[in-house]
Formats: C-alpha cells, sequence, structure tokens
C-alpha cells in the first residue's frame, strides 16, 4: 500500500489474515516481504531513470 499498490496491499493484508487461521499466513508474509522489496527495486531504478535523463548535458 505504501508504494501505490493499494490493491496487492489489501490482498496481502486480508489474504494473511484469512492463512493465518489456518497457521499458513506465514507464507502471504514472506511473498509481502520479498514483493515489497522487488517494488522497492523496480521505483529506485525508475526513480534514477528519471534523474538521470533530467541532467544537463
Amino acid at each position: 500500500m505504501y508504494c501505490g499498490r493499494v490493491g496487492r496491499g489489501f490482498l496481502m493484508l486480508f489474504g494473511s489474515l484469512f492463512l493465518w487461521v489456518v497457521m499458513l499466513g506465514w507464507i502471504i508474509w514472506i511473498w509481502s516481504i520479498v514483493d515489497a522489496y522487488s517494488t522497492a527495486k523496480q521505483m529506485n531504478v525508475r526513480y534514477q531513470q528519471r534523474m538521470l535523463a533530467m541532467q544537463p548535458r
């Protein structure tokens, strides 16, 4: 949700709450960590590309 992926955030939130009931919530929790890392990495690459494009030549 923090990175603007609200739908995916709610899916992970409710999915983990549901799966904690059946003791499998840790799978969603780990997936959420990996997904947050990869999303942040992609966003940083796009930001760096924009900054490089804006530099005067």
